[in-house]
């Protein structure tokens, strides 16, 4: 068995959102999710498949090839949506968590609405790195930027990292402010790693601006792939690391991690947040690794000041 540890919540709850009749909320959240999922759909179409497409099983349908929309400002539809559910992520009765998660047909839309949120977070924030870059002021607005995150980092992040170490930070996409906080409060520079050329030249920029162009590394490769990975003590990944555009997107990045684990070095720790409770409906979570070889350490992570619904901190070292 893994060796599994479970700290203590480190932030301060706040006053949970009062719970209406458990069946109008569940009916709530399930018209939310069925409005998501039918924007998604409106995109589908027969196609062959390719890279960026994903196999989706609509509510009462067979399945189908569908392609996530790539029209300018697509995302701005959704931000209401979002909004609500994020809210509604953030109740915690056990009796709507259990109705919900165990829903069959909440169930069968959750693959492509983990591909849709992760589409729409990618787009969005592609979005903001552009404007920031152009603002009139961009330097000061990106120290603003960077200074948020630092205020809002989980606090588990200094329980595993150490000042010393080589970080590499995975998926750090065209904004990279986590990467950039956490090299201001170690002083010292942080290596990223993300796929996407686009993203990457994006971030080159914006480090750049913000004055970080020595403190920050940057490769353009897939993780798993990354031969320079034991050069490094600790790897953290954004909270989208491992997801692909595919219908089993749960397994899919549990594998991930595993198949990552596989390929670290004794002493190097890998750093993930994870959503739990109704933030699942969001996120897809990440099944615990259960590799006898590695110590897992958990932290969980309360609705707080910054965290509209609760996730979990997980660490990763090999013994």
């Amino acid at each position: 068995m893994t060796d599994v540890h479970v700290q203590t919540p480190d932030e301060t709850p706040r006053r949970r959102p009062e719970t209406p009749d458990l069946q109008h909320l569940k009916h709530l959240i399930l018209t939310t999710l069925r409005s998501l999922h039918d924007y998604a759909w409106s995109y589908s179409r027969t196609v062959q498949l390719s890279s960026g497409l994903v196999n989706a099983r609509p509510r009462n349908s067979k399945a189908r090839i569908w392609q996530l929309p790539s029209t300018p400002g697509w995302y701005f539809d959704l931000s209401q949506p979002y909004e609500r559910l994020e809210r509604y992520a953030g109740i915690t009765d056990e009796r709507l968590l259990r109705s919900v998660l165990n829903d069959p047909e909440i169930q069968s839309m959750l693959p492509a609405l983990y591909a849709l949120r992760a589409k729409y977070e990618y787009d969005l924030e592609l979005e903001g790195a552009e404007q920031t870059i152009a603002a009139k002021d961009p330097r000061s607005l990106i120290a603003s930027q960077i200074e948020h995150k630092v205020r809002s980092l989980p606090e588990a992040y200094f329980r595993v990292l150490r000042p010393r170490d080589k970080i590499l930070f995975a998926g750090s996409g065209p904004m990279p402010t986590t990467a950039l906080a956490l090299s201001k409060i170690f002083g010292r520079p942080i290596s990223c790693i993300d796929y996407d050329p686009r993203a990457n030249d994006l971030a080159r920029e914006y480090a750049k601006i913000a004055g970080y162009e020595k403190q920050l590394t940057f490769f353009q490769e897939d993780l798993l792939d990354f031969r320079g990975i034991n050069r490094f003590d600790c790897v953290a990944g954004a909270f989208l690391i491992g997801i692909s555009h595919a219908p089993e997107a749960v397994a899919a990045k549990s594998e991930f991690v595993r198949d990552l684990l596989r390929g670290l070095k004794k002493n190097t720790w890998l750093v993930l947040r994870t959503p739990r409770a109704l933030g699942s409906i969001i996120y897809p979570p990440l099944k615990w690794v259960n590799m006898p070889e590695f110590r897992e350490v958990r932290y969980p992570l309360q609705v707080g000041r910054t965290l509209p619904y609760d996730t979990t901190f997980t660490s990763w070292d090999r013994v």
